[in-house]
């Protein structure tokens, strides 16, 4: 259940688990009923807006920094004032300094621009919402009722 699955798919899991093991098998009742006084913390999955349009976010000055220093080990400046920085390299930040950076040639370099965030899709099977059970340190079920924190799980639509 905590993996999205429903009473009928966590059913099926836990009876082959008993069947293994030589148990007999649990209606889909039983396990809903089990389910229910396990007593889970059921939230929302929250929506999460990827990227920005901000110039001057944080992904914005990581992106320019990035990009400069491919500059740098490339080797496409003139002089470092070209790149907004001072022409002396040794007054520029170390990230930034030709000395440190290994020179690349262009075809070194496999390009992307993805990063992707651990995501629940929803409508394609997925469900809205996240469901917790009370675990241990250990991630043992935990009879004393606590809740591990709420999962930075986001919904894609």
């Amino acid at each position: 259940m905590e993996k999205s699955l429903g009473i009928r798919h966590a059913a099926q899991r836990v009876n082959t688990y008993r069947t293994r093991l030589n148990l007999g098998i649990l209606g889909e009742s039983c396990i809903f009923d089990l389910f229910q006084k396990l007593k889970p913390l059921i939230s929302s999955v929250g929506k999460m807006k990827t990227g920005s349009n901000d110039k001057l976010g944080n992904w914005a000055k990581c992106r320019l920094k990035w990009c400069t220093q491919f500059l740098i080990q490339l080797r496409e400046y003139t002089c470092l004032s070209e790149l907004g920085l001072d022409a002396d390299p040794d007054k520029n930040p170390e990230y930034y300094r030709p000395a440190s950076l290994p020179k690349v040639d262009l075809h070194q370099i496999a390009w992307w621009d993805e990063h992707h965030v651990e995501c629940h899709i929803a409508g394609i099977g997925g469900s809205k919402t996240q469901v917790r059970f009370p675990r241990d340190e250990d991630g043992n079920l935990d009879p004393v009722f606590v809740y591990h924190e709420e999962s930075s799980r986001y919904t894609i639509l």
